[in-house]
């Protein structure tokens, strides 16, 4: 199949968030009732939603008939995303601060999979495929452990950005690649990176070579803007519609065959989220999505089509893509 492949994917979680606080209880999860907002993605467009959902969510009896409802009349995929702040088994940490992955007890972390797992077994009758990690925070000892409890894609690339707390991923493709292959070169995770790209080729390289000459002050700076200036990318409540249709263009022109948009849905609630204060923001970013998708659509014309997935949906898809 030529084309572009679109995948959509969100952040399916607890409120309460973007605040710096990570509380061992969830706050609520009335925001999932707001997915309704994006039916047209799927309804207008033929792009089924990935809702990567922590374990609050699966664990509230309301928000299981919303993502059941989601799955069987719309098509959409319903993935895992770990908050390991509020995730059994809880440390005596929990609450105080985010804990990056790297400096957790991976036998800890082994465990919060298994309980997210177990969780979404629970609420779906179903086992997961695909992953994103809370925060970006995808380092070895977290991917390392994914394949063991059944998961083979994983979301948690973000190209570009950089944070001096996670793991690097700011030279990170920006299509689908392995992540983890077999002694038989085999795929065992495969990496579905959120759409972002540098503005022009070898910035990106630069920058990061110039990060390094200039120290960790003033290099971390650099690589903490760049994603603002200096790329462009699908992400509708970071970017205006102009950079999402140029970070699409310039990832298409430069071989890529996947767009991955991304959002959180708790900014589909008014006052959720800082980004979206009150309703006339969330409807901005709704008409942003849907201008965005319909150009896109128009755009893939004479490449053959846009063609919706979920990122479980990329796996069978991999070869023809990087072909």
């Amino acid at each position: 199949m030529s084309g572009i492949r679109v995948v959509f994917s969100v952040d399916v979680e607890e409120e309460g968030l973007f605040s710096g606080r990570y509380a061992p209880v969830a706050v609520g999860v009335r925001n999932v009732e707001f997915l309704r907002r994006l039916e047209f993605v799927t309804q207008e467009f033929g792009v089924p939603l990935t809702l990567l959902c922590t374990w609050p969510v699966l664990n509230d009896c309301g928000c299981r008939e919303l993502l059941r409802h989601w799955r069987d009349t719309f098509g959409a995929e319903i993935g895992a995303h770990l908050h390991p702040w509020n995730t059994p088994p809880l440390s005596g940490e929990a609450g105080q601060a985010w804990t990056p992955s790297e400096t957790m007890d991976a036998t800890l972390l082994d465990a919060k999979l298994a309980e997210l797992v177990r969780m979404y077994r629970e609420a779906t009758g179903r086992a997961p495929v695909s992953f994103r990690m809370g925060r970006f925070d995808l380092g070895p000892k977290v991917r390392d452990l994914l394949p063991n409890h059944g998961l083979q894609v994983d979301s948690s690339i973000v190209p570009t950005r950089w944070s001096p707390a996670l793991p690097q991923s700011f030279l990170a493709p920006a299509d689908p690649y392995p992540l983890l292959t077999d002694e038989a070169g085999q795929t065992r995770l495969l990496e579905a990176p959120i759409t972002l790209v540098p503005l022009l080729p070898g910035l990106r390289k630069a920058a990061w070579r110039s990060a390094g000459l200039l120290g960790p002050g003033a290099g971390g700076w650099l690589l903490r803007r760049f994603k603002t200036v200096a790329a462009a990318g699908t992400i509708p409540v970071w970017y205006p519609l102009p950079s999402m249709k140029l970070g699409a263009r310039l990832h298409l022109a430069r071989g890529g065959r996947v767009i991955h948009l991304f959002i959180h849905s708790s900014e589909l609630m008014p006052g959720a989220s800082p980004h979206v204060p009150d309703e006339a923001a969330v409807a901005h970013v709704e008409r942003r999505i849907r201008s965005f998708i319909l150009w896109l659509r128009n755009h893939a014309k004479p490449l053959g089509g846009l063609h919706g997935t979920t990122l479980a949906g990329l796996l069978p898809q991999f070869q023809e893509i990087r072909s």
